[in-house]
């Protein structure tokens, strides 16, 4: 029944995955041939549910209002082959790695358009280090994005919806900025691996201290 259920997320490294200093952030970018232009960043596998072929078909339109974008897919998968077909300029195919976190560090959105996921810790990710996010309303979305404030939820094959809202972040540095800054707090108060395992000791503890139905 409803009371006895207790549903806890995904924790996550929050002292590992955090946002570079400006510095740190300048020299990555420069490792990674990238300027001061606006920087979307996916990070996971290549697979059909991921959908970035919803990615790849708003990108002209951002790239129309900030000519200098780009868009890092960072991962591998079956539908690698098949992406690169389909993608428009200024979009980076950077493959496997072994650490995210300098891919996130030097973006300034992350992007996750599929048609289905849990609690995508991708997602929990990219917040922890600061980023604000794009993402489709599937899996446990709107609990761990509200909109308008640390990203956006657009509906599932809503492409003019992805298109606005990835615009509206390569437009608007000061939402960008703000946005991350709530992304982040959000991940260290909720996501935080002090907070879940907290969580679950409550959890084992209360029960610990309950009369056992065998012993009635």
């Amino acid at each position: 029944e409803p009371a006895r259920r207790m549903v806890l997320p995904n924790g996550i490294d929050v002292d590992h995955f955090a946002p570079a200093t400006p510095r740190e952030r300048k020299e990555l970018r420069k490792r990674l041939g990238l300027g001061s232009e606006f920087v979307a960043v996916y990070t996971g596998r290549l697979a059909s549910e991921k959908r970035l072929d919803r990615v790849l078909r708003a990108w002209p339109a951002v790239t129309d209002a900030s000519p200098d974008a780009r868009l890092l897919i960072v991962g591998d998968g079956p539908e690698a082959e098949t992406l690169r077909t389909l993608a428009p300029a200024h979009v980076r195919f950077e493959g496997v790695t072994d650490d995210v976190l300098p891919y996130l560090q030097v973006a300034d959105v992350f992007v996750l358009t599929s048609d289905f996921e849990g609690v995508s810790c991708a997602l929990l990710e990219a917040q922890a280090a600061g980023l604000p996010a794009v993402v489709t309303d599937v899996g446990a979305a709107r609990s761990i994005i509200d909109h308008g404030v640390n990203g956006y939820v657009v509906d599932v094959d809503d492409d003019a919806s992805l298109e606005k809202h990835l615009v509206v972040f390569a437009c608007d540095s000061e939402a960008v900025h703000a946005m991350g800054a709530a992304a982040r707090s959000a991940a260290t108060t909720h996501y935080s691996l002090d907070t879940v395992v907290s969580a679950l000791r409550n959890v084992y503890v209360d029960v610990a201290g309950q009369e056992s139905p065998c012993s009635r």
